[in-house]
């Protein structure tokens, strides 16, 4: 952050509210504090922030600022053509103090009230927006970096460690079990290298998953996850317009809405088309039985299966659903609408040597026969009638063509 570029964004603040004054809180937020965030080093269309945030105490602030996962700030906004709240302003603050969130912001756009939490209470900066391009000093404490460093550390560092050396790890955890193996007069040690490896990759996966879901204070479906489309049984928060809707504040969004703006959510409800195919095709692999092969239970339909993204040992996203076949579509989805991987995929799609498809323009196979648990994504339909193992591979294969490696976490094993 420079201060030409904070000079920058007060002049175009400047002329967005000098063109209207009335600015309501949703314009307030598109035109003035996306911008503003955007100026600090972050990304609003990116995980690490995240709309309608329910604080531990059930205070509900505009933007939680998420670098890694770890929450270091939150944002609070009101219209440009009200003043801010004394009452607001202490609901923040109480925010923080319930989520030990140690940084914090409150502002109509016009006004900034810059919070920090210390061992003795709270400390307050109120800046107007002409006086934002002098106090860089400031600002800078609710940059990226300087978030950022306040989080890092503890469960969330140790969890992106494993994942960037994942193959030395699970090297590591096979080799020794291959020695055991050997020691104790096994008489396959190789076969049991090569069940061990993929056990070990699992393991880890589980321990990652484990670090960074207790790093960020609470349950994955709190806290951690990606978009969901409207209709999923499982509201997942994103960076990705997740926001409410013009005209409604973040109070009055609803405790358990989703947050992804439903209209404009693509492919419509994965939950839905699952059962749409479950009634209009008479799968053979049903709902009911891939949960239960997932470890959910028998009948159960209510679990968590949770696919974490990464890039370069970095988490860049999270889908999830309450079964495996509306789980396995939303990854699908993410990859296809946040990763653009369709042109790098030749349907019908059948990872490795394969004659089912996984993905195609039609529900049938390259041989002609029907699709079981066929999901349809507005025109490309998703094979989900194999077992998970199967589900799984597919998806790591498709994940690769994103250049990304694929988490399976919660009830998938």
């Amino acid at each position: 952050m420079h201060g030409e570029d904070v000079a920058s964004f007060v002049d175009r603040a400047r002329e967005a509210l000098a063109a209207t004054p009335e600015m309501g809180k949703r314009d307030t937020e598109l035109r003035v504090v996306e911008p503003f965030l955007s100026t600090l080093g972050w990304d609003v269309r990116s995980p690490s922030v995240t709309a309608a945030y329910s604080a531990p105490n059930d205070v509900v602030v505009d933007y939680a600022l998420r670098p890694d996962g770890g929450v270091g700030a939150f944002v609070a906004t009101a219209p440009a053509a009200e003043d801010l709240s004394s009452e607001r302003l202490e609901e923040v603050l109480a925010a923080m103090r319930a989520g030990d969130v140690p940084r914090g912001a409150y502002t109509n756009g016009r006004q900034f009230v810059l919070l920090a939490l210390t061992e003795g209470g709270a400390e307050r900066v109120e800046l107007s927006l002409d006086a934002l391009p002098d106090r860089t000093d400031a600002l800078a404490a609710l940059s990226y970096d300087a978030v950022a460093s306040v989080v890092e550390g503890g469960g969330s560092a140790v969890a992106h460690a494993l994942v960037a050396a994942e193959q030395d790890a699970v090297e590591a955890v096979t080799d020794a079990v291959f020695e055991v193996a050997r020691d104790h007069g096994a008489e396959d040690v190789d076969g049991v290298a090569a069940d061990v490896r993929p056990l070990a990759r699992r393991f880890l996966d589980a321990v990652v998953d484990e670090l960074a879901t207790d790093h960020a204070g609470g349950d994955v479906g709190a806290s951690a996850r990606a978009p969901e489309p409207p209709g999923s049984n499982a509201p997942l928060e994103s960076g990705d317009d997740a926001s409410p809707e013009p005209g409604d504040d973040a109070e009055s969004a609803g405790e358990d809405a989703p947050l992804e703006n439903e209209e404009d959510a693509p492919g419509g409800s994965v939950d839905e088309a699952v059962e749409e195919s479950e009634r209009s095709r008479g799968s053979g692999a049903s709902v009911r039985s891939l949960s239960a092969a997932s470890g959910s239970g028998e009948g159960s339909s209510d679990g968590e299966f949770v696919l974490r993204f990464f890039e370069d040992g970095r988490s860049v996203g999270a889908v999830g659903s309450s079964t495996v076949p509306a789980a396995v579509a939303q990854g699908v989805q993410y990859l296809l609408d946040e990763r653009g991987i369709g042109p790098r995929v030749q349907f019908p799609y059948a990872p490795g040597d394969g004659d089912r498809a996984f993905l195609h323009r039609e529900p049938v196979h390259p041989d002609g026969s029907p699709m079981t648990a066929a999901i349809d994504l507005d025109g490309l339909y998703v094979h989900t009638g194999e077992n998970v193992d199967a589900l799984q591979t597919a998806l790591e294969a498709l994940a690769e063509r994103g250049g990304l490696r694929v988490m399976f976490s919660g009830d998938w094993s």
